[in-house]
């Protein structure tokens, strides 16, 4: 099992931050189903980058007990700027992690979403770096593999041309529902 695992990590192109990805997900989950026992390839296609509780091996458990940890500071972050209660909005933490929290609270001052956005998975590929290393040629590392390529796939799309046909649909969406309230509500628009 392991030689699997060695020849199909061998033969993945090489990801970085910040690059468009070399592969697509769903070719990558592909090759994974028919080169990779099935116990292994369905676990694989059913990683995500959102923690859902389900983990097909240990990593991918720390992965997302730590992601729990990073969107439930964000919680709290967002509850305390709103005034708001955030315990609705928590998921139960598995451990704690403060060297980042730090570090979430400065991303989380930036003014730039943007900004913010990227350096948030900035920290999420230093976290795969890290657990990476205790896993060279094994599920693991196949595991995180899918993760960072979820990660550069993220931003893959994300263009001004792309970002402006999404606030266009958005502004075009919500004039339309005001307009309907509007008009249900028997208001003209010239009043």
């Amino acid at each position: 099992m392991a030689d699997l695992f060695y020849y199909q990590l061998s033969s993945l192109p090489l990801l970085r931050f910040g690059e468009p990805a070399p592969v697509t997900v769903a070719a990558f989950d592909e090759l994974c189903r028919t080169q990779l026992p099935l116990a292994a390839a369905t676990g694989l296609a059913r990683v995500t980058l959102e923690p859902d509780g389900r983990s097909c091996c240990e990593v991918e458990r720390r992965w997302q007990a730590w992601e729990t940890y990073v969107r439930n500071c964000l919680v709290r972050l967002r509850a305390a700027r709103l005034g708001v209660e955030p315990s609705a909005f928590l998921r139960h933490d598995d451990d704690v992690f403060p060297g980042d929290r730090r570090r979430i609270e400065e991303i989380s001052s930036d003014p730039d979403p943007l900004v913010r956005e990227r350096e948030l998975d900035r920290l999420r590929w230093q976290r795969l770096d890290d657990l990476a290393v205790e896993h060279h040629f094994d599920l693991g590392a196949l595991v995180l593999y899918k993760l960072r390529l979820l990660l550069v796939t993220k931003w893959t799309g994300r263009t001004a041309a792309a970002g402006s046909q999404v606030h266009e649909r958005l502004v075009g969406a919500a004039a339309e529902q005001a307009a309907d309230k509007r008009v249900a509500a028997g208001v003209s628009i010239a009043s």
